[in-house]
């Protein structure tokens, strides 16, 4: 993840981003950012906000149901390649707003 690439961190300025509130770990080792490494990193979440949009457009059907199981999904905060246990969408969940949830209860509020 590219937030953690170059040493994301929470201030005044970051809360009032809901992409740049996601818990990114610290970067002990953060990459230098530059204008064009922040433009690309908002086109690229634009890019594939974009793609979703348009895989999902042509549905007219309002009876289509699309199982997801949201609870469960995990994003690659601190980019080693691998989807930890502490980076799935309910703990994110839970560390942003406040809202104790559980493993189970994510499993069966997403089923």
């Amino acid at each position: 993840m590219r937030l953690y690439r170059y040493g994301l961190q929470q201030n005044g300025i970051t809360q009032f981003f809901p992409i740049l509130r996601l818990p990114v770990p610290v970067n002990p080792q953060p990459q230098p950012v530059t204008y064009t490494d922040a433009r690309n990193i908002l086109q690229n979440l634009l890019n594939d906000l974009t793609e979703v949009k348009n895989t999902l457009e042509p549905i007219k059907d309002n009876k289509v149901k699309l199982p997801l199981r949201i609870g469960l999904t995990r994003m690659d905060f601190n980019a080693n390649g691998k989807l930890e246990p502490n980076e799935s969408f309910w703990k994110t969940l839970s560390l942003l707003t406040g809202i104790q949830a559980t493993e189970k209860a994510a499993q069966t509020a997403s089923s």
